[in-house]
């Protein structure tokens, strides 16, 4: 048996109060199937809700576009800090320097394991301790490390860091812009709740089969509750 469907999705809210403002427009006075006051409800909302929809729409895209950007510079960034601790643990275990130069750069000296460099917080952390390490160490008369140099690192970091900062930016007003779609959401579900009552109360004499297929033109989304065809008699597709 068919039963009616509440939109729970924007994109579901979206089609059905569009359907029902275009339904509207395109019929007669006297067959609309739901009232005035509610009509001048829907055109004063519709607008407002498809706007705040287009600018979150649009906040994605920029965001989306600052991920795609910032992506290859943090995987540079994490290689160059990664071979420069390995580098300087290689030349440890070589004898070149002692294990207490690992100091310089904050890291454990009885320890050869990387620090985690899962974010970016972590990697503009270990990329400054790093270059600041390295000048440290060098001006304790320290022979600069190479391959990569802390100056390599500097540069990764450099072109890294304004990066970060416009990717929370883009976070921040996609963020924003999808809180201003949610409090729209109330008002989107009181409105198709009173068109949809409207509508079943216009069609309330047909026949559930007639009501059903007439209701669908203004939007209403019926949805079978088995998975089996309609009931028998009903052909209201």
């Amino acid at each position: 048996m068919p039963h009616l469907y509440r939109p729970e999705s924007d994109k579901q809210r979206l089609h059905a109060l569009t359907e029902a403002k275009n339904k509207y427009d395109a019929t007669l006075a006297p067959q609309r199937a739901f009232g005035i006051p509610t009509y001048l409800r829907l055109e004063t909302f519709l607008p407002i809700y498809k706007d705040k929809l287009q600018q979150r729409g649009s906040a994605l895209s920029q965001q989306a576009r600052s991920v795609a950007t910032i992506s290859p510079k943090r995987r540079m960034l994490r290689l160059y800090i990664g071979h420069y601790i390995i580098g300087l643990d290689n030349a440890i275990l070589r004898q070149e320097l002692p294990a207490s130069d690992r100091a310089y750069y904050q890291l454990p000296t009885g320890s050869r394991a990387l620090p985690k460099l899962t974010t970016d917080d972590d990697l503009l952390l270990w990329a400054k301790r790093v270059v600041d390490g390295e000048n440290a160490r060098v001006a304790a008369d320290g022979v600069p490390l190479t391959n990569p140099t802390a100056i390599q690192v500097s540069d990764h970091l450099v072109a890294f860091r304004p990066l970060v900062e416009d990717l929370t930016t883009r976070k921040t007003a996609y963020d924003d812009a999808q809180e201003a779609v949610a409090a729209l959401w109330p008002e989107a579900d009181e409105l198709l709740k009173d068109i949809w009552d409207e509508v079943l109360f216009h069609f309330r004499k047909d026949d559930p089969p007639s009501l059903r297929r007439k209701a669908r033109e203004w939007g209403l989304v019926y949805k079978e509750t088995k998975k089996k065809a309609l009931e028998e008699g009903d052909t209201d597709q």
